[in-house]
């Protein structure tokens, strides 16, 4: 039997710094963003769904450090 990991996960304001509703720094914004990835990396899921992504460059930047295809 094959098996399917489903992962969803509400990611609380994934801003840039740069949107008004992101945090105020870069460094933050990128912790933010490395501890996400390890999560998701460490769960491999074969399916993600994320809530509250607040800009396609936020999830970009996501996309980019995880395994997230």
């Amino acid at each position: 039997m094959s098996e399917l990991r489903v992962m969803t996960w509400n990611v609380e304001n994934l801003f840039e710094p740069e949107d008004a509703d992101g945090p105020g720094a870069r460094a933050e914004f990128e912790a933010k963003i490395e501890s996400l990835a390890a999560v998701i990396d460490q769960a491999k899921p074969h399916v993600v769904a994320l809530q509250e992504i607040g800009s396609e460059s936020a999830l970009t930047r996501l996309r980019t450090r995880s395994e997230i295809t």
